[in-house]
């Protein structure tokens, strides 16, 4: 018996010195936050503002593929080896630029 209430306080000391090291932990990485004028948040916020525009274009492409209207512009005006917007890439380079 005295052996289990003799674990029972060395568990306890052990488990309040791991809250008391992950405290610190927490308060060392606040202050390198504010020292270093970073945060995680920023990137979150980085992340937001790249979606939007992607978005944009993303349903800008979405809509002018699927328009049952084939406007001439998109027929004419290409670059490289492509001059036909309308049509597949016959080489098949577009996609492997994106790899």
């Amino acid at each position: 018996i005295l052996n289990m209430q003799a674990m029972k306080g060395k568990t306890a000391t052990v488990l309040e010195e791991q809250k008391h090291l992950r405290r610190e932990a927490v308060q060392l990485t606040k202050q390198s936050y504010v020292e270093h004028n970073v945060h995680p948040g920023k990137l979150l916020i980085l992340g937001l503002f790249g979606s939007v525009p992607w978005l944009y274009v993303t349903f800008a492409i979405r809509m002018i593929c699927m328009s049952p209207i084939v406007l001439p512009t998109m027929s004419q005006e290409g670059a490289l080896w492509f001059q036909n917007l309308t049509e597949a890439d016959p080489y098949g380079l577009i996609p492997l630029c994106f790899v």
